[in-house]
C-alpha cells in the first residue's frame, strides 16, 4: 500500500538538482489520472539564474516558502550543501503531498 512510502528517489533526484513540480492544475486527486501531473525542474538551468520565484508557488516546504530560483541556482553553482537541504526537503514534500492526494482518492 501507499501508508507508508519508502523510496531513495526524493533524494537521489535533489543530488541531481532535479525537483519535483506538480503541473499547473494538477496538485488535486482528479488530476491525477488526466496524464502527466508533474515536471522535472533543473536548478542549473540558466533561465533560473535570475528567476526570483519559488520553485513550486504551491508548495509550503522551506525551500518554496524562502527562496527563490535564483538563490537555489546560486547555491547549486557553489557547491553549497545548503542546496542539497532545501532540494531534497522540496522533493520529500512533494512525495508527501503526492500521497496526501492518492489517500484521498479513494
Amino acid at each position: 500500500g501507499y501508508v507508508l512510502f519508502d523510496c531513495v528517489i526524493p533524494t537521489r533526484e535533489a543530488r541531481h538538482q532535479r525537483l519535483y513540480v506538480f503541473r499547473d492544475g494538477c496538485d488535486t486527486p482528479d488530476a491525477l489520472r488526466a496524464g502527466p501531473f508533474y515536471r522535472f525542474y533543473y536548478c542549473l538551468d540558466m533561465v533560473h539564474a535570475r528567476d526570483p520565484r519559488p520553485v513550486d508557488p504551491s508548495c509550503d516546504c522551506a525551500l518554496c516558502a524562502g527562496y527563490s530560483r535564483a538563490y537555489l541556482h546560486h547555491l547549486f553553482k557553489l557547491g553549497d550543501s545548503q542546496a542539497l537541504r532545501l532540494a531534497t526537503a522540496h522533493n520529500l514534500r512533494f512525495y508527501q503531498r503526492l500521497m496526501s492526494l492518492l489517500r484521498n482518492e479513494r
